[in-house]
């Protein structure tokens, strides 16, 4: 999970903060979204306070704003699944605020619902590979545990439907925001840094050796067909 940025929109945020007064404290986000709005890099409806007021802190939504491509991207998918629902969107949030929420890692693995209660919970019946727990390891260190939070974003990508790992793709994870009586507030989770590796799943020397006889045996039954079907003619 990590917003890979996008060249001219971080060409048009450095000419944007270069020409700005230094001490002009009005508006920052708002000034920024008009400058990438004009430049066809941002959606007008962003431009409106309604939009930017759902964010979370400031730094977070610049963030993701070094990508506003990757951020309409994810803002659709996840409209379009809360579309029917009784889930709504609450903004974008910052990995750092998310690891700091008291019991954030029950709403972990959450996905949206039709259900009454406006949410699934998914979770992974795949062994992940050492490589990706020990890399993951402290991520989002909560209650002692390490990297809880990371575990169940991968969760999300690996028994969530298709379109969780398509929003996680393009660099934003998903958090059940407010789990509050059958109307859930959902989150995108923008993450500065190297981000959070792809989960990996632990591939096992028997696995491996199971699916070597399925194929042997497959192959054997294709060759005694053929046979079959020669002695016929």
């Amino acid at each position: 999970m990590r917003i890979s940025p996008d060249p001219l929109a971080v060409e048009a945020i450095k000419q944007w903060s270069s020409d700005r007064p230094r001490d002009d404290d009005e508006d920052i986000v708002g000034e920024l979204i008009e400058t990438l709005a004009a430049r066809s890099l941002a959606p007008m409806e962003w431009t409106l306070p309604e939009w930017r007021s759902q964010h979370g802190s400031e730094p977070t939504l610049i963030l993701a704003l070094r990508n506003p491509e990757a951020l309409l991207t994810a803002e659709r998918l996840l409209g379009d699944e809360l579309n029917g629902t009784c889930g709504h969107y609450v903004g974008v949030r910052s990995w750092k605020h998310l690891c700091s929420t008291s019991y954030s890692e029950d709403r972990g693995g959450h996905v949206p619902s039709l259900r009454s209660s406006g949410f699934d919970r998914v979770r992974s019946t795949l062994p992940l590979s050492r490589k990706w727990l020990d890399a993951t390891r402290g991520s989002g260190r909560i209650y002692g545990d390490p990297g809880p939070l990371a575990w169940r974003c991968a969760d999300q990508i690996l028994a969530g439907p298709p379109w969780i790992d398509a929003l996680y793709r393009a660099g934003f994870g998903l958090w059940c925001w407010e789990e509050c009586s059958g109307a859930p507030g959902w989150a995108l989770i923008a993450r500065d840094g190297n981000g959070l590796p792809w989960p990996e799943v632990e591939f096992s020397l028997n696995t491996e050796s199971r699916w070597e006889e399925f194929w042997s045996a497959a192959s054997e039954l294709e060759s005694l067909a053929g046979r079959m079907r020669g002695e016929r003619g």
